[in-house]
């Protein structure tokens, strides 16, 4: 069963029959006033206190919580089942509670039977009979310690039971009797004889209400977390956040339903029943509206019909009665009373559901016969209305329900919808276009159109798998033209972004002859190389770069963004530098998704140079562009600009934040030549600074099946190899790439860089020198900063020249690297250049990076020359607290904050704020600063 059908199945449990600790999700505030109420009422007369919220809002888990609380003090706890059985039998919860209950004394144990002896007595009692004994009971009890009573629910609890707790309040004694209950709102019977008690305990000062609101954002991002895997985490939390309104119950139930379904649809499907929500089984859709009050006859006929309407204007209620075929008043009535019952609201002369996921389980419930039937009554009454966007979204909400086959007006209609959604938001705009794919023959004139559409939304949307699968095959039915092309671009794409660059090749083959399609062959020089067919790619290039200067804006901008990253691939640093100042010159002149897409390419391939102040400059633009909406393949681009700069500018720590954040998505639609690009780089950081284990679990994540990117791993992989000392290894890891000749130039120069180092470290200078020389013959036709500094770093090593690591320190000052500046300093340091100052300085680097393996070779450095090492203290003097050690030790050994609030049975938010404390008073920025601090053993973890 899974994490969150286990939490379902105990939601509204008994509390006593809890067994184990619930960890509470975002209502820290509503314990700590629950408790203090219970408090403030055990120390003066009693009463009741009231957990006021809907219906599955979490009364039952904050009860439950909080009476263990109470436990935990040696207060005397009676939990009351709440039943409509109990309602019926005066005292008759109290009584099965004081059979179960052990007592502390005898005298106690005896009045507690004649309780029950009076609630069983045959033909039943009196109340004045049947209260005299519970009287005396509590009476005894209170002269020892206060006594709680937990409700579930106080409308199922009988009302003599609630009346005994007002006569307690008048009955003086050493403790209080305390009534504490879960309320839902609105109160079904405000009116009756429950709501008179209440209210006159209120006017009496006995009564304490505790709302609980909806969760916030982060408290069910939390909740999603603890009950999804990671795969499909971030679209199950925006279906949570759409749907479910802060309701966690309904949230579980989503998360549920989600799971139930294929894999490959728990993110947004391609099927149109996207538009209408989530798919629900019977059992699934029971569940969620057994949470409603009674909803019989006119109102829950009503309550259909508005949700199959959907959010809409209040003049819709007129379509409801010819729907419904209901009486007019009564379709008034029934509104009025869902309005009253919460479950819909009415803002601004519209209505809609609170809880979009009680509209599609309303939705649902409809049979099809009756829900095709009110489709077409809906999309008869709204074709009679004028013409607008408004009306033509509403109208194809209901037409592609009712629509046959080859219907053109409703297939203009579905596409004219998707292109409007095109423009706000992605996914909806393929849903649209997949509903209108449905209705339109293979020969129909559109269907190339649409299809290529369709495709083109589902990769901008980060879905490249559900891209290829509905393009590819397509593309053997579609006859040849501009909607062939701009399909087989679209797929070629998607599957390089997954790097299944084989088969991107044999597509450019079949679709591209020579020189028929500008965009093609642009894409087929990058594949090709990447593929290890230099020659093509050299054939193709050239025509490309003749052609370029006569395509539109747009083409233009695709066109050299495809040069930019071929110019990448082959290491060809002027070609690219002259791509970029033509890119920027185009990206000026577009606008809207084509200029972005300029800016993420020239954002990439700054950080790909090393050109930190471009990259900088460029991101900056594309947060600006990107702020109401962007294409997601563009943000996954951008991310991997933003990790590489922050890499090269030393914020270390943020970068590794960032490929966390990033990885699952980036799984989840498959951009795998991003992720192993990400993972890449998060390997190499792990490994300065000297987490092996993050090493070993970044290793193993998925991966393209492309030699490219076995090829970055492997020297990724070697910076591991070489601090650990495993110098032979790390040269069995680069030699056999180097060997082959269709490894891309790019990708050779960085392995010659890493195997220059290698030979460096374990004092292979002949060797390192052939490797340097043959470094510099790409050298000459330029390279990234990066490995330019790498390469003076090398040869200043190698020749003891301090003037070439004086270069090497200069450019990385000048550039930003802050890494390579503290290695400049380092190998300056070691022969004799300025030693005490460069070590000192290498070191507060090093220290800065948490890079320990680096700081521990410079600290053994300073000790071999005799100089002191500084020690990096903690800034606050306070030591910390049991919490915050245990804390700390946590952290240490590698738990997440929800582990760690599981462990020691707190909520997430208690953790964070001490680990809060645990930064301020250490002086660390994050945990990674902290496990660093305390694995070399400069701060005492108590």
């Amino acid at each position: 069963m899974s994490p969150a059908a286990t939490l379902l199945r105990t939601e509204r449990a008994i509390v006593d029959q809890v067994s184990e600790p619930r960890r509470l999700i975002g209502r820290d505030k509503e314990l700590t006033g629950l408790v203090n109420a219970i408090d403030e009422g055990c120390t003066r007369a009693g009463g009741i206190i009231l957990l006021s919220g809907e219906a599955g809002i979490g009364k039952s888990a904050l009860l439950a919580t909080g009476v263990r609380e109470i436990r935990n003090r040696r207060w005397q706890v009676y939990t009351l089942g709440c039943d409509e059985i109990a309602r019926r039998t005066p005292v008759g919860a109290l009584c099965l509670a004081l059979r179960r209950a052990k007592f502390p004394s005898a005298k106690l144990a005896a009045l507690a039977g004649d309780v029950a002896a009076a609630g069983e007595a045959p033909g039943g009692r009196q109340d004045g009979e049947l209260f005299v004994p519970v009287l005396r009971f509590f009476d005894a009890l209170r002269e020892r310690v206060p006594c709680v009573l937990v409700a579930d629910d106080l409308e199922l609890l009988d009302f003599e039971t609630i009346s005994l707790v007002e006569a307690m309040t008048r009955r003086r004694a050493a403790h209080p009797v305390v009534l504490v209950g879960g309320l839902r709102v609105p109160r079904a019977n405000n009116a009756g004889r429950l709501g008179r008690l209440l209210r006159r305990l209120d006017d009496a000062g006995y009564l304490r209400s505790i709302m609980l609101d909806e969760l916030a954002d982060d408290a069910m991002a939390e909740l999603t977390e603890l009950t999804c895997q990671a795969s499909s985490r971030r679209s199950v939390q925006e279906a949570v956040r759409r749907d479910c309104g802060g309701n966690p119950y309904y949230a579980l139930q989503v998360i549920e339903a989600l799971g139930e379904r294929p894999e490959s649809d728990t993110a947004e499907p391609s099927t149109p029943e996207s538009v209408d929500g989530i798919s629900l089984s019977g059992r699934r859709r029971a569940a969620i509206l057994s949470l409603l009050p009674e909803l019989d006859g006119v109102v829950r006929s009503v309550a259909q019909a508005l949700a199959l309407l959907g959010p809409a204007p209040l003049a819709r209620v007129d379509l409801v009665v010819r729907m419904t075929g209901a009486d007019a008043a009564d379709v008034d009535t029934a509104f009025d009373t869902l309005v009253r019952g919460r479950l819909v609201e009415v803002t601004d002369e519209a209505y809609t559901f609170r809880h979009p996921i009680l509209r599609h389980a309303l939705v649902q419930e409809l049979g099809p016969a009756r829900r095709r039937r009110w489709h077409q009554i809906a999309a008869a009454w709204i074709q009679t209305l004028p013409a607008s966007a408004a009306r033509n979204l509403e109208l194809a909400r209901h037409i592609r329900h009712t629509a046959e086959f080859g219907d053109d007006q409703a297939i203009e209609l579905l596409a004219r919808v998707a292109a409007r959604a095109c423009q706000q938001r992605l996914p909806s705009s393929a849903c649209w276009l997949d509903a209108a794919i449905r209705l339109t023959p293979r020969t129909h004139q559109r269907y190339p159109e649409l299809m290529a559409a369709l495709v083109r939304a589902l990769y901008l949307s980060g879905r490249m798998r559900d891209a290829v699968e509905r393009g590819a095959p397509a593309l053997e039915d579609l006859p040849r033209g501009p909607d062939r092309d701009r399909l087989a671009t679209t797929v070629i794409e998607a599957l390089a972004a997954g790097s299944t660059t084989s088969r991107a090749a044999s597509i450019l083959d079949a679709e591209c002859g020579p020189g028929a399609n500008l965009i093609h062959d642009a894409q087929a020089g990058t594949v090709y190389a990447l593929s290890g067919r230099a020659q093509d790619a050299r054939k193709v290039t050239k025509s490309v770069v003749d052609r370029v200067a006569a395509a539109s804006p747009d083409d233009q901008v695709k066109v050299l963004g495809h040069l930019a990253h071929l110019y990448c691939v082959t290491a060809d640093i002027p070609a690219l530098q002259r791509v970029l100042t033509e890119l920027k010159s185009a990206a000026e002149r577009s606008e809207g998704s084509s200029q972005l897409a300029a800016v993420a390419v020239i954002s990439y391939v700054s950080a790909s140079l090393g050109d930190t102040k471009a990259c900088s400059e460029s991101l900056r633009q594309a947060d600006q562009l990107i702020v109401n909406g962007g294409d997601r393949h563009y943000r996954n681009k951008l991310t991997v600009a933003r990790v590489g700069n922050a890499v090269n500018l030393g914020e270390w720590s943020a970068a590794v934040e960032l490929i966390e954040a990033s990885s699952d998505e980036l799984a989840t639609s498959e951009s795998l030549a991003f992720l192993a690009t990400l993972t890449d780089v998060a390997v190499e950081l792990h490994a300065h600074r000297g987490n092996w284990r993050q090493v070993r679990q970044a290793a193993v994540r998925p991966r393209p099946d492309a030699v490219a990117f076995d090829v970055t791993l492997a020297s990724a992989m070697t910076v591991a190899d070489q601090l650990t000392g495993d110098y032979a290894k790390a040269r069995a890891r680069l030699r056999p790439y180097l060997s082959r000749t269709s490894t891309p130039a790019r990708l050779r120069v960085g392995l010659l860089c890493r195997l220059c180092e290698v030979e460096v470290e374990s004092r292979q200078f002949g060797a390192a020198r052939d490797t340097l020389r043959e470094l510099d013959c790409y050298a000459s036709a330029g390279v990234d900063r990066g490995t330019s500094i790498v390469g003076k770093l090398c040869w200043g090593q190698l020749s003891g020249d301090g003037e070439v690591l004086r270069q090497a320190y200069d450019e990385a000052d000048q550039y930003g690297f802050v890494f390579l500046k503290g290695r400049a300093q380092l190998y300056l340091g070691m022969i004799g250049v300025d030693t005490e100052a460069n070590l000192r300085q290498a070191l507060e680097v090093f220290h800065a990076l948490a890079a320990v393996p680096w700081r521990r070779r410079v600290a053994a450095e300073m000790r071999v020359r005799g100089l002191k090492v500084p020690r990096h203290r903690k800034r606050g003097t306070e030591p910390l607290n049991p919490t915050e050690a245990q804390i700390a030790r946590l952290v240490q050994i590698g738990r997440s904050n929800l582990s760690i609030a599981k462990a020691m049975s707190l909520s997430v938010k208690t953790v964070e704020a001490n680990l809060s404390r645990v930064y301020a008073r250490t002086g660390f920025a994050n945990r990674m600063e902290l496990v660093r601090a305390l694995d070399a053993g400069l701060l005492d973890n108590g």
